[in-house]
């Protein structure tokens, strides 16, 4: 399965917010819309991706430091891992394992289609595995009921 199944027309479920924009502008954002993440724009250019992880970290390092000082491209952590939506969904799944990240942005000819949590990712997996195991026990049954013939 690719990506691509996974998208939706119109997709909204993340947010974003510009680089210069304040990290008490992203903890409202993500505390509103009840995500986990939000996509850092450039103008139109994917520039990274700030996660619940991230604002736990520096909020860690200097308790006493106000969100709102800091803008979000300060605060961005390592290099930012995307996929594209042809990416199958075990590969995308490996790499997001293999880079610790629970979030990946989907990126198709340079511009943000949507952001994927590593649950969704799991949940269309599982529902995957669900129907093989079906067919598997279909396919068991026909076996079973052509043996008794």
């Amino acid at each position: 399965m690719q990506l691509q199944r996974l998208l939706h027309p119109n997709d909204t479920c993340f947010t974003t917010l510009p680089a210069d924009a304040a990290l008490g502008e992203a903890v409202i954002a993500m505390t509103r819309y009840g995500k986990t993440a939000v996509a850092v724009m450039e103008g139109n250019n994917l520039s990274g991706i700030l996660t619940r992880s991230d604002l736990l970290a520096y909020m860690g390092s200097d308790p006493e430091q106000p969100l709102g000082k800091k803008h979000l491209s300060q605060v961005l952590t390592g290099k930012l891992v995307c996929g594209n939506p042809w990416q199958s969904l075990e590969q995308a799944l490996d790499r997001m394992a293999q880079c610790h990240i629970e979030h990946l942005p989907v990126v198709d000819a340079g511009k943000l289609v949507t952001v994927l949590h590593h649950r969704q990712l799991l949940q269309a997996r599982i529902e995957l595995l669900q129907e093989t195991v079906n067919h598997l026990q279909e396919y068991v049954e026909r076996l079973h009921d052509a043996a008794q013939d």
